[in-house]
């Protein structure tokens, strides 16, 4: 009886995941951005200039800030994201900026799970479209989390 019921917390906990919010990311030699909820918490943009040789930001340099307080997302009438703004006054790298999502193709996509087939899917980004100044990031990935 306790192996169903762990069985079934399981797969509770699994299911509650596909609900997280992933919005962009961005790695360059210079710079990371994340858009997200971290894991099913408060959306944020957390960032850092600080980046190791390996390529991998420095997580302990990382800052963070609330979404609602640094941009505004732009939702369509089915719900699905097409973009955000940023104020001007903002403390993120994306301050100023207005970004609209674009397709590019595809990608194939491979979640990891043993014998499932590799998904085909909309290549998209966050560009720029206004406030596009030098330091700010032309365009950031969208993030497809796998379900």
């Amino acid at each position: 009886m306790r192996s169903i019921v762990f069985s079934v917390l399981v797969c509770i906990s699994f299911n509650a995941n596909a609900g997280c919010t992933y919005i962009a990311q961005l790695y360059t030699k210079s710079l990371y951005v994340d858009i997200s909820d971290g894991g099913c918490g408060p959306l944020s943009i957390s960032f850092t200039h600080k980046i190791g040789k390996d390529g991998m930001p420095d997580y302990a340099t990382i800052k963070q800030y609330p979404f609602e307080e640094e941009c505004i997302l732009k939702i369509d009438k089915t719900g699905a994201t097409t973009g955000f703004s940023c104020h001007a006054n903002g403390r993120t790298p994306l301050a100023g900026a207005t970004y609209k999502l674009k397709q590019f193709g595809f990608v194939t996509e491979n979640c990891g799970y043993e014998g499932e087939k590799d998904h085909k899917i909309p290549d998209k980004k966050f560009v720029c479209t206004a406030g596009c100044k030098t330091a700010v990031p032309k365009a950031l990935d969208e993030i497809v989390a796998c379900d």
